[in-house]
């Protein structure tokens, strides 16, 4: 599990073609990530955390850490 703070992207495209249809808060709840705050950036279609902590390995396809 990472506990430096790290950005993570829940992509929605990718989610629902996944069959993941929760909106992306709930997803980041569901694998007990905590983060400060979030932004969506429509430009890729995807949901943007900020600040995330609790990060677990194995994140689903459409979830990813940047940094």
């Amino acid at each position: 599990m990472l506990q430096a703070r790290s950005t993570i992207l829940v992509d929605h495209c990718k989610a629902a073609m996944a069959g993941d249809f929760r909106h992306p808060a709930s997803v980041m709840n569901m694998l007990g990530i905590d983060y400060e705050y979030a932004q969506d950036d429509p430009r890729v279609d995807v949901r943007v955390f900020h600040g995330c902590t609790n990060v677990p390995r194995g994140l689903p396809s459409y979830v990813r850490a940047i940094g």
